[in-house]
């Protein structure tokens, strides 16, 4: 039954890699249309490092929408390049060359990022949607229950989310990228939770959220109206830092094979297989380095801009 599977979802999944990097792409142009957010990315442009993060990200996004259109071979197609078996070396036809079963490297490349950033984005969207809501709504439930639910989150903190991972995989093993999204997301989103609710405590104790409560306001309607507004920017820097530590800890699973399958392309599956051929066919180990770094420095320095764009010391953060 599985052998059966595995294809339905590979194919599966792959679609929805593109499609999640074409909804990406309209995000990002929304985002510079609509006048609340040009004015955000605009504070942001002012400093270097939002400037390079925003680059680079804008550049990662596009290449993985319009990428593999713009390559003439598909990145799953194996050439018959007579007596040379593998490693054809970069040339007009193949300006990257080929990898080890003669599939165009530079398609390769080019399509190696989609599982990368269509499954950290929608781990990252689960993290800071559950982790910022729960942080908030424990801030206004009674003292006891706080504490609970606090002592339950730090002992989920110290269990590794790898474990729970391979167990997952084990058991749904034509759906890898799948399981990283709720399992990863939810151990992700338990820091999320803590500096959430260290922030939204401060605010809690001001007084248009007393006199909120003296009115007779629902808690939901506190949360949604008086405390997660002024909880926005907290949010907003944890969503870039959280993506940045989700796309590492998604590059080291599928460096060990955890992840994405062959042979789909993958920069973290290209790295692994060419760290042994580093000084024989270098070509074949830097391009995806620099794909995977230059889009964690990018998603790093867009943190970086966004917290000083609205006054935000992201040092402070990650300490709580």
């Amino acid at each position: 039954m599985m052998a059966f599977l595995d294809p339905i979802s590979y194919y599966l999944a792959d679609k929805i890699y593109y499609l999640v990097c074409t909804a990406m792409f309209i995000t990002m142009v929304g985002l510079v249309v609509i006048k609340p957010s040009r004015r955000l990315l605009g504070r942001i442009w002012r400093h270097w490092n939002g400037r390079v993060g925003l680059c680079f990200i804008a550049a990662h996004i596009l290449i993985s929408v319009f990428g593999p259109w713009l390559i003439p071979h598909d990145p799953y197609t194996q050439f018959d390049l007579g007596e040379i078996a593998r490693y054809y070396p970069p040339g007009l036809e193949f300006p990257l060359g080929t990898d080890d079963r003669n599939r165009d490297f530079l398609a390769r490349v080019v399509s190696g990022g989609r599982a990368a950033i269509a499954v950290t984005c929608l781990t990252a969207i689960l993290a800071i949607s559950w982790g910022a809501f729960a942080g908030i709504f424990l801030t206004l439930m009674p003292r006891w229950v706080d504490g609970v639910v606090m002592r339950i989150v730090d002992a989920l903190i110290s269990v590794p989310w790898l474990a729970f991972l391979l167990l997952a995989m084990t058991l749904f093993a034509g759906a890898r990228g799948f399981s990283f999204v709720p399992i990863v997301g939810f151990f992700y989103s338990l820091a999320v939770l803590r500096v959430v609710r260290a922030h939204a405590t401060t605010i809690v104790a001001l007084d248009y959220v007393t006199a909120a409560r003296a009115r007779g306001h629902r808690i939901s309607w506190i949360a949604f109206h008086e405390v997660l507004p002024n909880c926005r920017d907290v949010i907003l820097v944890e969503l870039a830092m959280r993506w940045t530590w989700l796309l590492l800890a998604f590059a080291v699973a599928s460096f060990f094979g955890l992840m994405v399958e062959i042979p789909a392309p993958d920069w973290s599956l290209m790295i692994a297989s060419s760290r042994t051929l580093f000084l024989s066919y270098p070509y074949l180990f830097w391009p995806p380095v620099i794909m995977l770094s230059t889009l964690v420095i990018g998603i790093n320095f867009t943190a970086d801009g966004l917290a000083k764009a609205i006054g935000l010391d992201r040092r402070a953060a990650d300490m709580v």
